[in-house]
Formats: structure tokens, C-alpha cells, sequence
């Protein structure tokens, strides 16, 4: 088994700060019921700056050693088509999966296929309601090696971290070796972070926080590109005070708005939004 490092401010810049966003996020939590009568204001707020939150969010420090997708972005000036795959937990709360709206991969296929005219790149998703590392470690041949892709976007569930810490172990050797596998088979491993639920009671959202540092953890340590979506959804809650349009009916996990707001995340970092938006927000963050 390798020697593992522990990520220093340099890798991560905001893990020192980790302490301090699981404080708040406890805080937030606890005072839900003191700011019931505000809630409504808040989530005006919040669909107000629905199309500017991530102005700033998306500009803090992502971009740390190990967590660079220029590969991932060079492969999109090249001809050669992609296949791009969705695995892991889909984020969706309706184990039948019937719904009238986009997923976050449904947003990801409609940008490269029609809007990029990318048709020969191939998207797959194998993600299912709640799927657990393990799991997917366990069939992974069959659910990801076998399309052969060239870019593993990897997500990881809220009910990862329902058993505490006395699976995080195993939690982390499974996206390991899952990172080791799409590695030897040419692609690139993404991995994404999952969004604190807001219905999780005090002591699941530390085992969450916990969860989240221990991906960050992975992707410094083995330079793999990782897309912090929990780190931007902190953000705006703690600005703005409430995403709950962002979530679906029960809280945990993202709805309509929420799996929008995902694939805006990739779209990002990818360099795949539009061209005027994306210059919009660059003045945005020079003024802010």
C-alpha cells in the first residue's frame, strides 16, 4: 500500500479551513428553526443571484496542484471524438428515476452534443440513486472499464458517509483503486463532491464534511482533477443563506436547480460556457 502525505495549504488551499466551514455549516444548521421567518427572504435571495452566485464561488482556490483538468480540456480541442461517462451516485432521490427535467448529465451531453456540435463524443451514465464506493469499485468493469472512457466523472453520494468514519477506509482505498483502474485503462478520473444536505442533522453533516476533506484528500495526493461543488454550495449558503430551490423536496439532494447548477460547475471548469458569459464573470471577479 503507498505511503500516503497528508495535503498541505499549498495542495489545498482551503483545507486548513475545513474546521471553520464545518462549524458554520453546524451553525446554519442548528439556527434553520430560529430563521424559520426569514426563510422566505432568503430563498428569494437565493433565486435572485441564481445566475451570479458562482461569480465569486467558482473564482476561490480550486485550481491547486493535483486538481488541474488541462488534460481533460485538451481533449476537447482535438477532433477525435470523446466518451465521456457518469458514474457513481446519479444524486437523484426517486429510485425510478422519473422526472421531467436534466440531470447534471443530461446538461453535460445537450452542451457537447448540440450546443459544441461535438456528435461523434458519446456520453454514458451507469450512475445510480445512491450508489456507495464499494459498490461501484465492485462491478466496475462492467459498469465503467467497458466503455473504455476517456474522461471518468465520479460522484460520490450523501448516504457515503451514513456509517460515520468506521468505513471511511474503505472508502478511500475504493476511490483509489477506481482512480488506479481508469488510470491503466488511458483515461482521465474526475472526481466531484457532493453538496452538504440540508436535512442532515448535526452530526451527518460533520460525517459529510469528513467524507468531503477525504476526497479532497485523494485528489491532492494523487494529482487527480476534482470538481468541488459542496465547496461552492458552502459558499453561497454562507453569503446568501439559503439553496433550498436548489434542492429537491426532501433536502438531500439536488433538484432541478441543484443539477443545474452541477453541470454549470464542470461547464466552468471545462471552459465550456459560453463565450459572453464566460467574459461577464471574468469582469465580475476583477471588479468584486
Amino acid at each position: 500500500m503507498p505511503v500516503r502525505t497528508r495535503p498541505t495549504r499549498l495542495c489545498y488551499p482551503l483545507a486548513h479551513t475545513s474546521r471553520l466551514r464545518r462549524m458554520l455549516a453546524i451553525k446554519l444548521a442548528a439556527g434553520a428553526d430560529a430563521t424559520s421567518g426569514a426563510s422566505a427572504d432568503a430563498t428569494e435571495s437565493a433565486s435572485r443571484y441564481d445566475d451570479q452566485w458562482d461569480d465569486r464561488a467558482i473564482a476561490i482556490g480550486i485550481h491547486s496542484c493535483g486538481h488541474k483538468l488541462d488534460d481533460v480540456r485538451n481533449r476537447l480541442r482535438r477532433v477525435e471524438p470523446v466518451t465521456w461517462l457518469f458514474a457513481g451516485d446519479s444524486l437523484f432521490s426517486d429510485g425510478t428515476g422519473a422526472r421531467d427535467w436534466r440531470s447534471v448529465a443530461g446538461h453535460f451531453t445537450n452542451r457537447i452534443r448540440w450546443e459544441l456540435r461535438r456528435f461523434p463524443d458519446t456520453v454514458v451514465t451507469t450512475a445510480l440513486p445512491g450508489m456507495l464506493a464499494h459498490e461501484l469499485r465492485a462491478d466496475f468493469e462492467a459498469r465503467c472499464l467497458r466503455f473504455q472512457p476517456d474522461v471518468a466523472f465520479l460522484f460520490v453520494g450523501p448516504l457515503e458517509s451514513a456509517a460515520g468514519s468506521a468505513r471511511l477506509p474503505d472508502y478511500e482505498q475504493a476511490m483509489i483503486d477506481m482512480i488506479g483502474q481508469v488510470r491503466q485503462s488511458g483515461g482521465i478520473p474526475v472526481l466531484n463532491t457532493t453538496p452538504m444536505p440540508i436535512d442532515f442533522a448535526d452530526s451527518r453533516r460533520v460525517d459529510h464534511q469528513v467524507y468531503t476533506e477525504a476526497t479532497r484528500g485523494i485528489a491532492a495526493e494523487h494529482d487527480v482533477p476534482l470538481i468541488d461543488h459542496s465547496q461552492r454550495w458552502e459558499w453561497v449558503e454562507s453569503h446568501i443563506g439559503s439553496l433550498r430551490d436548489w434542492y429537491d423536496d426532501d433536502g438531500r439532494y439536488p433538484g432541478e436547480a441543484g443539477h443545474m447548477q452541477l453541470a454549470r460547475a464542470i461547464f466552468h471548469e471545462l471552459e465550456l460556457l459560453p463565450q459572453a458569459e464566460s467574459s461577464e464573470k471574468q469582469r465580475s471577479w476583477v471588479s468584486a
